[in-house]
C-alpha cells in the first residue's frame, strides 16, 4: 500500500476500482449467478461446432460462428456455473 495513501483512498482506488470488483457488482445487482473468472485460459477451438439453430434462433444472439470465436479468444473474462 502506497505510504501516502490512507487505508480508505488505497481501498476505492485498487480494490472498489477494479475490474474485477466493478463486474462482481454489476454480476450481484442483476442477479447473475456462477464465479467469475478474470484472464481466463485460452480454449483450443479447433472442433468448435456452432449451433447457429440455439444461438440465433431461439436465443436470438444474432452473431455468426466467426464471431462467437472472436469473444471466445479476446475474453477478459468469463462465468463457470
Amino acid at each position: 500500500m502506497p505510504a501516502e495513501l490512507s487505508y480508505e483512498e488505497w481501498y476505492n482506488e485498487y480494490v472498489k476500482g477494479s475490474t474485477k470488483y466493478k463486474l462482481q457488482k454489476v454480476m450481484k445487482d442483476k442477479k447473475i449467478s456462477g464465479k467469475l473468472i478474470m484472464g481466463p485460459k485460452q480454449l483450443n477451438l479447433d472442433n468448435y461446432t456452432f449451433d447457429d439453430e440455439h444461438i440465433n434462433k431461439e436465443r436470438d444472439h444474432k452473431v455468426t460462428k466467426e464471431e462467437a470465436v472472436s469473444f471466445m479468444k479476446n475474453a477478459k473474462f468469463a462465468l463457470s456455473r
